[in-house]
């Protein structure tokens, strides 16, 4: 059996108003995918920190993550999705780029409907 770690992590402005577009960003790799990591026999913590080293220049216990959904995606093959919202910090992203609603709709790589239901659920403005 093997599992795909995936972190949906967003930063927010606390001085810009919920509602605004540019309250909220989501981070994609510089492949415009979620950051992820497959994992045989890894704890979970272990796989979460290995995505953080991976794509930011912060701690992971900042990052504060918890499992919001698991999927089986293949025969083998589960998927965990973990998901964490924190301050927005200047130069916190190693690689990729963190994109509001507006940056992400203009991009010809549209995220999977799986993950956007996720988003939505935990606040980010998905249109």
């Amino acid at each position: 059996m093997k599992i795909k770690f995936t972190l949906l992590f967003t930063h927010f402005h606390k001085n810009i108003n919920m509602m605004d577009l540019e309250h909220i960003h989501v981070f994609l790799n510089d492949d415009l995918e979620f950051p992820s990591c497959y994992s045989i026999n890894k704890e979970p913590a272990e796989a979460i920190s290995k995505i953080c080293y991976d794509n930011f220049r912060f701690d992971p216990s900042w990052l504060y993550s918890t499992i919001t959904d698991f999927r089986k995606t293949e025969d083998a093959e589960y998927e965990a999705v973990y998901c964490s919202s924190r301050p927005a910090i200047a130069n916190s992203n190693k690689v990729g780029k963190f994109y509001n609603m507006q940056e992400l709709l203009s991009l010809d790589k549209k995220i999977d409907p799986y993950y956007e239901q996720i988003l939505r659920s935990t606040n980010f403005l998905v249109h």
